[in-house]
């Protein structure tokens, strides 16, 4: 009788070979932790101590501001934007803020203006009447201070968290840790670079829509603190606003009257 044989093309466990790294990414992912690469971007923006920005009690700002639907929808150039506005920015912690509108980078055309209440938005256009809106503080933060409201949420047991993935950002030349924080109200998504630990993008839509992102960048030394002069949003990587911070104080003597209205 002849044996009969059979040859193998393939080695029985190749198909191993496959699974093994995702098997190891997932392990890896897994064994990340969150909170632990969260505070290392406190760290990093912090001077090593996140309780400095617990120091801030008021700020001011200006700022330009590009805003503009149809130049998302033409597909244009971040550098052939429309007109700009330019912004001044008044706040006091924890609730009060009032936001200046301009049409003119002397700071001299004021178009309109913003105060923010614990419990209320006003809102000034041009001439016409004050317009009242409610406002919930439920979660509510400023941006340029969120490492105040992640050193918050980090420190609840009620917060889930978990590493995602490592995203790549080629476009951008780095990769990401991205990082899931649900709470009750909503869900956060924080994308952490892997090397120097900045946030770079982040997203906070309740409906979880991650073709929608906002990007952090041109961090400047502000007294000991990294501050994002740039913050720019997109939707499928298209960018339809972008503003930059041209001058940025902490702790600034405001005079009680800036968050009054008449």
């Amino acid at each position: 009788m002849t044996a009969l044989r059979i040859k193998l093309t393939h080695p029985p466990f190749a198909p191993m070979k496959f699974l093994i790294p995702l098997l190891l990414l997932a392990t890896t992912l897994r064994a990340q932790d969150p909170r632990q690469i969260i505070n290392r971007y406190l760290d990093k923006v912090s001077n090593g101590n996140v309780d400095n920005w617990y120091r801030i009690k008021s700020t001011y700002s200006e700022s330009e501001v590009y805003y503009s639907h149809q130049t998302y929808q033409q597909k244009a150039s971040l550098f052939t934007a429309d007109k700009p506005s330019f912004n001044k920015t008044y706040r006091r912690l924890p609730h009060d803020s009032k936001v200046e509108l301009y049409d003119d980078s002397t700071y001299t055309n004021l178009t309109s203006r913003f105060y923010y209440r614990k419990d209320k938005i006003i809102i000034l256009l041009g001439t016409m009447p004050a317009m009242i809106k409610q406002r919930s503080t439920k979660e509510e933060f400023l941006r340029d201070l969120l490492p105040l409201h992640l050193s918050g949420l980090i420190g609840k047991k009620s917060v889930a968290m978990q590493v995602i993935r490592v995203r790549e950002f080629p476009v951008d030349g780095f990769s990401c840790y991205e990082i899931s924080m649900k709470t009750r109200e909503r869900t956060y998504t924080l994308f952490i670079n892997t090397d120097t630990f900045l946030l770079e993008y982040w997203n906070d839509r309740e409906d979880g829509d991650l073709s929608i992102l906002i990007k952090l960048y041109d961090y400047k030394d502000i007294e000991g603190l990294l501050i994002p002069m740039s913050e720019s949003s997109s939707v499928n990587g298209q960018t339809y606003y972008w503003s930059h911070i041209r001058m940025y104080v902490i702790n600034p003597d405001l005079d009680p009257e800036v968050f009054e209205y008449k």
